[in-house]
Order: structure tokens, then sequence, then C-alpha cells
């Protein structure tokens, strides 16, 4: 199973997803190294839960779109990507029985602001939920129990934190240390497929251009090179 929070903050989207791979069906842990949030674009980026073919749809889009999205809009982008998802999971239906998963697409958009969507294979990402305001939480993957309640303590967190604080420059990373401590009780009690160590990825901007930061949570924060796309993390040294 997998477990990807975005939340909005003033200055960008935070990204959390845990990193384990399990054997289908079992268990058995393959990885804890494992990437779920991928970059469409450099401002663009897509959570995967679900099926292990989640990611490689994604990767399609992603080696068609990267080094071409200078040249296309915004709105054309997550057409095709709307487009391509929902002609994979139709197809995918029709013959295995089965869909892709949920998906978060997360973007800094034309007007300077940030926007997560979120879409469920269930009726072939024809229904999108948006987020737009500041401390909004999406979620996608594991339990509809276990996202319940990682919104509820997240926004507890939130609740109680001033409107300046938010705004501060490392304040995504306390947040993902919020996270870390939520997975890690996740994994404990109600859902052992989902793991602890989180691949984190900060969205925000400089002078109005996309910018990102990604980061592992393991026994301590390392960063990890956001041009780097294999599915295996690689922790910088």
């Amino acid at each position: 199973m997998t477990l990807i929070v975005g939340v909005i903050l003033p200055t960008g989207i935070l990204l959390v997803s845990d990193t384990r791979e399990t054997e289908g069906g079992t268990l058995r842990v393959v990885s804890d190294m494992t990437k779920k949030i991928s970059f469409l674009t450099p401002d663009i980026l897509i959570g995967l839960a679900g099926t292990e073919s989640n990611w490689f749809v994604s990767q399609i889009l992603r080696d068609t779109i990267y080094n071409k999205s200078s040249s296309l809009s915004r709105e054309v982008v997550i057409n095709e990507v709307l487009s391509f998802y929902q002609n994979v999971n139709t197809m995918r239906r029709r013959i295995k029985q089965d869909t892709l998963g949920p998906i978060m697409i997360s973007e800094f958009t034309d007007n300077n602001s940030f926007t997560i969507k979120t879409l469920d294979s269930d009726n072939d990402y024809n229904k999108i939920t948006t987020f737009t305001q500041i401390g909004n939480i999406a979620t996608i993957g594991s339990s509809y129990t276990v996202r319940q309640a990682v919104q509820n303590t997240l926004k507890d967190e939130l609740d109680r934190t001033d409107d300046k604080d938010l705004s501060t420059h490392n304040f995504h990373k306390y947040l993902a240390g919020i996270c870390k401590k939520i997975f890690i009780q996740v994994n404990k009690m109600y859902d052992p497929t989902v793991g602890s160590d989180l691949y984190c990825v900060y969205l925000s901007s400089i002078n109005s251009i996309a910018a990102n930061e990604c980061f592992f949570i393991g026994n301590e924060i390392v960063a990890v090179d956001y041009l780097d796309f294999d599915r295996t993390i690689k922790l910088k040294k």
C-alpha cells in the first residue's frame, strides 16, 4: 500500500509519501527506498498509489512531456495527462477487471498560486477534487480510516500554528517531521504496508518560477536530487 499527503502552505506545497514497496498481496518488504512521487514537468508533480503500473504510466508521460514542457501550456499538459490515464485505465478495467489506482497532481499555476488535485481510478479519473486554499490537506492511498486520521492530525497541527510561522523558511521541514511521526503510528497501528521512511518534495517558487526541494527522512533528513528520475531513491552524499 501507499500513503501520500499534500499540504498547501503560504509559499508552496509539501508532498510526502512513504517509500515502502511490498510484494503484491503480501507483507514482504521489497524496498524502503521507492519513489511514489514523480515530476511530470518542473512545476507539475504526480503522486501515485495503487498498482505498480501506475508508476510506469507516469514515467511514459514524464519521458514524453518533461523536456518539451516549456513549449506547452499547463492546461495542455494536464489535459494530456488525464486523457492518457483515462485511456489506460479504461483498457485495464476492460482486460484485467481492475484499475490503476488514485493519483495526486500538484501544480505551481500560471497566477503564482498552488493547486492540488486528487483523482480516483474507480471512476476513470473523471471526478476531480481540487484544493487551492492555504492549509488544505489532500491524501491518497492506504484506507479511508487512515487518510481521515492523518488529515485530522495535520489539521490540528496547522490550526495551532501562527500564520506567520507557516511562512517561515523551514516550516515545510518541520511539518515533514510531524508527518514522519504520523507515518510511524500508521505503520504500527493501522497499516504495516505503509512504511515510516518518507520521500518529500517541496514545490515552491523563486521569482515566479517553480522551484523544488527534495529530501528523504529516515533517521535524519538527507537531500535528494530532484533531477534523478530513477524510481529508487538515491541520497546525496
